[in-house]
């Protein structure tokens, strides 16, 4: 099992790497950790493809991280 931390993607509603056939370009990595017989969890941030605001990127969820 691998639990895959993408890097930050932006704070827009299409910046969830769930929401594009490509996972915004991270594909290729993810197929070789399955490829290798892996099983792979990629979540969003919290908000990413919502229209609300972003948590994430507020003081509150910063500052426990």
């Amino acid at each position: 099992m691998v639990s895959f931390g993408h890097g930050t993607t932006g704070w827009q509603e299409n910046c969830g790497p769930s929401l594009s056939v490509s996972l915004l370009g991270l594909d290729t990595v993810v197929n070789g950790f399955i490829e290798r017989g892996y099983a792979v969890a990629m979540a969003d941030y919290q908000g990413l493809g919502a229209r609300a605001f972003i948590p994430t990127v507020t003081r509150r969820p910063l500052g426990s991280t």
